[in-house]
């Protein structure tokens, strides 16, 4: 039995009783059909999230329909310099990644991924997909909708596997990661609440993923395959009054930018 499918039969023991809790959501992100190519001046982005960044957390159509608020500014960003098209699945009736073939993936607290979609964001990325993912060990975002509700947003990230696969490990300190932390990235000062951490393991093949932690240890940069990885271990970051705090989105958009210069200057 190959090393590949053991990673495949360890994901599926490990997530089988998440797939029964986590049901696929009623309320859809968004509706992919003819987004991608909308506008060629744009990049594609696809969209995987858990958190209100696209409709906010309303309670039915009718308040939708009604509401005038203002979009999200973090997705007001991504939309004003991509065609993002949102989606609930990774592989739901086709291999939507290869299908779209985006230029960015992004995965912001996504809810519990099956195996399948684990495999699934492997092997595009593999192939030289370029991802931006945040994944957050403490979701700090409030929601006015209780624990166990379906509609609420994911508190704990359940990527690990995939982590592991790549050769990292997903950290949480709640005593050097607790509460809210003003950090300088570059030339940016970021915002961000209950901060987990990557750490490279001791036996990680870089055959399968050759991964650093940059000198804030909330940031991993992985080389896999002929694709690239950027991981955050932090989801507040674009919770809107951390934004306005901070400058969060612009860093955020920054890392999606560098990894198609990665990808330009090969």
């Amino acid at each position: 039995m190959s090393a590949r499918t053991l990673w495949i039969l360890a994901i599926v023991i490990g997530a089988g009783v998440l797939i029964a809790l986590y049901a696929s959501s009623d309320a859809r992100n968004g509706d992919r059909a003819g987004a991608i190519g909308a506008n060629s001046a744009k990049g594609e982005l696809m969209l995987m999230t858990s958190l209100p960044l696209i409709w906010g957390e309303t309670q039915d159509m009718q308040e939708l329909l009604e509401s005038s608020a203002a979009p999200h500014p973090f997705y007001a960003e991504l939309t004003s310099g991509y065609n993002v098209t949102p989606v609930d699945s990774l592989v739901a009736g086709e291999d939507v990644l290869s299908s779209a073939d985006p230029d960015i993936l992004l995965l912001v607290q996504p809810r519990p991924l099956t195996p399948e979609e684990l495999v699934a964001v492997d092997d595009w990325v593999r192939g030289g997909g370029r991802a931006l993912i945040l994944a957050d060990p403490m979701l700090r975002m409030e929601s006015r909708y209780p624990i166990g509700d379906k509609r609420r947003p994911q508190a704990v990230s359940l990527m690990s596997p995939l982590f592991e696969r790549w050769g990292l490990d997903f950290t949480f300190d709640d005593l050097e990661g607790g509460g809210l932390q003003r950090m300088e990235a570059g030339d940016f000062t970021v915002l961000a609440a209950d901060v987990g951490g990557y750490a490279r393991r001791a036996e990680q093949d870089a055959a399968i993923a050759d991964c650093t932690v940059a000198d804030l240890t909330m940031m991993a940069r992985c080389d896999i395959g002929k694709g690239k990885a950027i991981l955050i271990a932090d989801a507040d970051m674009v919770d809107s009054e951390l934004m306005a705090q901070s400058d969060n989105g612009q860093f955020l958009i920054q890392l999606i930018a560098e990894a198609q210069m990665r990808e330009n200057a090969e």
